[in-house]
């Protein structure tokens, strides 16, 4: 290809650049270089440059909320709140929830930002199976060994934990219902009945509860010792607003868990 062709091909994809960042919201010129046009797309939503909040309130007859501006720190790629509320955002079609994450409009969405620890994305603290934010479910329970207790933030006595009836195909879910979670690491600890541990499970996540997709398997695991916890992390970059261990069997006559948790890290 000759060398005019070649200046000719550039400048018709910085031509289309340019077009596509203006689309955007970007204000560039015809002419504008390949560097301006790089310099650009920081600038768009989306880019760490735009602002986002941590919902903390809403008034909906007014359309407006409030939020925890997020500040992104550019030496270690991570994000962090303000711990100052930033009052009088506006919204329009999208109404915000508190504890969500959006763009000064609401418009924008943003399931995760990279803040450099884990964040608990499972629920805690649970006196029953629903709270303002979670729901919790099984296919079964013995006795008053209900789902619920799994998710109690009580690593004792061994009796706060949830048991099912069977010890072969049970499951058991936790549904987000404000927004949906990012699950990139699973803790699971048993109770002073460690063989009552899930042997075997499928991490599985759902936007509907309905139709559902495989995150994570464990197969021949063994617990031997009093309230043992084991972690399994894994690469998944699907949030969900349901998620559930299914098809767990133990080498018992239930499964039990007495704690389950969760994180995004």
């Amino acid at each position: 290809m000759a060398l005019n062709d070649i200046l000719t091909s550039m400048d018709g994809a910085r031509d289309a650049l340019v077009t596509a960042i203006n689309a955007k919201g970007g204000s560039l010129a015809d002419n504008a270089t390949l560097y301006q046009c790089a310099d650009a797309v920081g600038s768009l939503s989306g880019g760490t440059s735009a602002e986002y909040y941590k919902c903390a309130s809403v008034d909906t007859s007014a359309k407006t909320w409030s939020g925890y501006k997020a500040v992104f720190d550019s030496s270690t790629g991570t994000w962090s709140f303000e711990s100052d509320v930033t009052a009088g955002l506006a919204y329009t079609n999208v109404t915000p929830i508190v504890g969500g994450i959006y763009s000064a409009d609401a418009l924008v969405i943003v399931s995760l930002l990279y803040t450099g620890t884990p964040t608990l994305t499972s629920p805690t603290g649970m006196t029953s199976e629903s709270s303002d934010e979670w729901e919790i479910s099984a296919k079964s329970n013995y006795n008053a060994y209900y789902p619920w207790k799994a998710f109690d933030g009580l690593s004792s006595p061994f009796t706060n934990c949830w048991s099912s009836q069977t010890a072969k195909d049970q499951w058991l879910q936790w549904h987000n219902k404000k927004q949906k979670v990012l699950v990139q690491r699973l803790k699971l600890s048993v109770t002073d009945a460690p063989a009552q541990g899930p042997a075997e499970f499928i991490l599985q996540g759902s936007d509907d509860g309905t139709l559902w997709h495989d995150i994570h398997s464990e197969s021949g695991l063994s617990w031997t010792t009093n309230g043992e916890a084991k972690e399994f992390a894994f690469s998944n970059n699907k949030s969900y607003y349901y998620h559930r261990l299914n098809e767990m069997w133990a080498d018992s006559n239930v499964v039990s868990i007495l704690e389950l948790e969760t994180y995004d890290l």
